[in-house]
Parts: structure tokens; C-alpha cells; sequence
């Protein structure tokens, strides 16, 4: 069996303090995210364990975005998630 570390949505939105999302509820800053991701990104990569970085994000007017998805709803009404920003 072969094992990656997929590093999932670690975009400004959901990681920076001042995000569209983070700053909502500050559950990135809380509970130390980026510091807790950048240990275990540090030691995959002396175990040279494979490193797989997903962004999620969304095309300018939101044409992939599910409108009705409890998670994703509210990222138009925002306009959070945007690709390239």
C-alpha cells in the first residue's frame, strides 16, 4: 500500500486570518491549522512520503459551483473561493 499526505484547501479564503471565510469564524487561528499542517507537511517530507496540495476553488461567476450545497452554498452570496484570487 502507498501512502500521500493530501494538504486540502489552504487557500487566503479559508486559512488567512483576514479570509472571506476564516475570519468568520476563526477556527484556522483557534486550533493552530497552518502551524499543525506545516509539521506534518515537514515530516511527510522526511519519511519522502508523497505530498498531494488540493485547492478547491471556484471560476469567475460560479458556473461548477453546487448552489444548494450546505458547505458551498454561501460561497457566491460572499464571493468566497474564487480561483486566481
Amino acid at each position: 500500500m502507498k501512502t500521500v499526505l493530501l494538504v486540502m484547501d489552504l487557500i487566503n479564503d479559508i486559512a488567512h486570518p483576514k479570509g472571506k471565510i476564516a475570519r468568520s469564524s476563526g477556527y484556522i487561528e483557534k486550533h493552530q491549522v497552518i502551524d499543525k499542517a506545516n509539521r506534518l507537511i515537514k515530516w511527510a517530507r522526511g519519511k519522502d512520503i508523497p505530498i498531494g496540495f488540493v485547492t478547491l476553488g471556484f471560476s469567475k461567476g460560479y458556473p461548477e459551483c453546487p448552489k444548494h450545497s450546505p458547505i458551498f452554498g454561501k460561497a457566491i452570496e460572499n464571493q468566497a473561493l474564487q480561483l486566481g484570487e
